[in-house]
């Protein structure tokens, strides 16, 4: 057997046991047509699927187009610091909680949106929402961490 044998197999053997170990293809694909509205927007789904876990992506749910604008609004108002943000952990399923302040633009109370993105849930309530709401969070919670690490940092340090 030849050496382009070898690799031909070898790269077929590793790309259908990635597709498998990331929950198939057929069901990124399902996901991409579900939350895309147009070609290039599928193609932009479909790669951008295998950053998120497979909990992210559950088929069975429908897809609400508002409510991915809605909270890829409320994610962003929070990444630039216009409404507080925090994280928060259960100690029995390591899910990570994201609150963040909802404010009303008419001037009325301000409430808190819990959002649990490991298991795409908005309140308690699991929702299909587009890939880029959990690109979003990933980044607000690491700015949450590091914002908590500096002051950690700030506060050894004024202590000495």
């Amino acid at each position: 057997m030849s050496l382009l044998a070898i690799l031909i197999t070898f790269s077929l053997v590793f790309v259908i046991t990635f597709w498998f170990s990331c929950g198939g293809i057929n069901n990124r694909i399902r996901y991409a047509y579900k939350v895309s509205d147009s070609l290039f927007g599928f193609f932009k789904n479909y790669s951008l699927s295998y950053f998120l876990k497979y909990e992210q992506i559950k088929n069975s749910l429908q897809f609400f187009p508002e409510v991915s604008a809605k909270m890829e609004k409320i994610i962003a108002h929070g990444l630039s610091d216009e409404v507080g943000a925090g994280r928060s952990t259960n100690s029995w399923d390591d899910d990570v909680y994201l609150r963040i302040q909802r404010s009303n633009l008419l001037g009325g109370p301000t409430s808190t949106v819990e959002f649990r993105f490991e298991k795409s849930m908005v309140d308690d309530v699991e929702y299909l929402l587009s890939p880029t709401v959990f690109l979003l969070a990933k980044k607000l919670e690491k700015k949450i961490v590091l914002e908590k690490e500096a002051k950690k940092a700030e506060k050894q340090r004024n202590s000495f």
